[in-house]
């Protein structure tokens, strides 16, 4: 039997999961998603993949070259982090999750983990709000993006 803090973090990851579900951000501002959470993925074979976070401003890959963004989130508040791509560049999500930081008690803070791989050339901005559902944000991170060929 699951104790009530394994059944509060599994029901955490759930509606992390539940709103993390997305395709493709296409450019125009017409992918709007909403993530709660992200994971690192492979990356191309043998290539890098780079973290990028809060103190970041620019993000330069590659066509196909995956990467990370990673910000601290605490899904147990009701904030949710939501995403829009301005601009001619494409991304796809590959994957995301929360993690759980240093200090694994309930309620604690964490990292959201978006891994998105770069499909179509071009520049645009990610932008990244942190909100309660239906409200505006309280807080965002802008990462200017680059994806050459």
């Amino acid at each position: 039997m699951l104790s009530s803090r394994s059944v509060r973090i599994v029901a955490a990851v759930v509606g992390v999961l539940l709103v993390s579900a997305t395709g493709v951000l296409a450019g125009c501002g017409s992918g709007d998603t909403s993530a709660a959470g992200a994971s690192s993925g492979s990356g191309t074979a043998g290539a890098t993949t780079h973290v990028y976070g809060t103190g970041d401003t620019a993000v330069t890959v590659a066509v196909d070259d995956q990467f990370i963004i990673q910000l601290d989130s605490n899904p147990t508040t009701g904030y949710q982090w939501k995403v829009t791509l301005d601009g001619d560049a494409e991304v796809t999500l590959a994957h995301s999750e929360f993690r759980l930081g240093l200090k694994a008690t309930d309620g604690a803070w964490g990292h959201a983990r978006w891994t998105y791989t770069a499909v179509r050339a071009g520049t645009g901005k990610l932008v990244f709000g942190l909100s309660l559902p239906s409200r505006a944000p309280d807080k965002t991170e802008t990462f200017a993006l680059d994806i050459t060929r």
